[in-house]
């Protein structure tokens, strides 16, 4: 039986790994460098519906949804456009998501028989995942905050993210924030699910590295950067933005899974309440203009 990595393995294995000329694919199918787990029919429902029952109170029928970070599917989507969305945007800073036309067949044979919807407007003797979606008014966006500056202002009711915002790279957060709050509409609505352990042990060992090296394209190009951002600076970046917070719950270990001092200097600085938060969900608001 194999022992699973250690934290600090894990970082010269994934240096080494994602710099071979491997496709993407290939990452996925052997569980390295996943986007998530939205290529599963049943928890990528779940997800979107989480979202949406959170921004339920602020939107009307046909709503234009964006989603920051599809990741793996283009699920979403087919997900939101059963939910009532008229329009999709799903922004992402790389192609990622798969084109395995069986992968949406199951989501749609799955949002038919489990949970009762059936988008008459999809062909499902489509031979493409792009001939299947063709009829959903949906558009898939691959150059991160390039791409959100190419949509309207003012043009989207909701937008959410599921685990997505810690893996902003640091220097482009508050630039994404304030595009993401351009094209929200007045009275529109935010949802973000937020996981702030690192991504590799779950723990904070992202927090033991100085910025210079973290930060470094060796570091942040590897596949397992989060910007390491804690919950009390992400929510001034989404007020420096001008979101109004709504509500914001957060979630906190007991005590800190490793000792304060093994931290990067700077880290050590942090009041521990702030370090003991690993998780939070959070609905922001843009104030009506009148």
């Amino acid at each position: 039986m194999s022992l699973p990595l250690k934290w600090w393995m894990k970082i010269p294995a994934k240096m080494v790994l994602s710099r071979l000329p491997i496709d993407y694919s290939l990452f996925r199918s052997l569980s390295m460098f996943k986007h998530g787990y939205m290529i599963d029919p049943d928890y990528a429902f779940n997800v979107a519906r989480q979202h949406y029952e959170f921004a339920k109170p602020w939107l009307d029928e046909n709503f234009t949804v964006l989603e920051l970070g599809p990741g793996d599917s283009l699920l979403s989507a087919l997900n939101m456009t059963a939910l009532g969305a008229e329009k999709c945007y799903l922004v992402d800073v790389g192609k990622f998501a798969t084109m395995e036309t069986q992968v949406y067949q199951n989501a749609l044979s799955y949002l038919e028989e489990k949970q009762g919807y059936t988008l008459e407007q999809v062909d499902r003797s489509a031979q493409s995942v792009d001939e299947l979606l063709q009829n959903i008014n949906m558009e898939y966006l691959t150059d991160g905050l390039s791409s959100l500056q190419t949509i309207p202002d003012e043009s989207v009711d909701f937008i959410w993210s599921h685990a997505v915002l810690e893996h902003v790279r640091l220097g482009d957060f508050d630039a994404i924030m304030k595009e993401l709050h351009r094209i929200l509409k007045p009275g529109g609505v935010c949802s973000h699910v937020v996981d702030l352990k690192d991504h590799m042990e779950e723990s904070l060992n992202n927090l033991r590295f100085s910025e210079k090296t973290w930060e470094s394209d060796l570091f942040a190009k590897s596949g397992f950067y989060t910007n390491r951002l804690r919950h009390e600076e992400i929510i001034k970046s989404f007020k420096n933005a001008g979101f109004n917070i709504h509500s914001d719950k957060t979630y906190a270990w007991e005590k800190l899974p490793i000792a304060k001092s093994s931290l990067d200097e700077s880290y050590q600085q942090y009041p521990e309440d702030d370090l003991l938060v690993y998780e939070f969900d959070v609905i922001l608001t843009k104030a009506d203009a009148s």
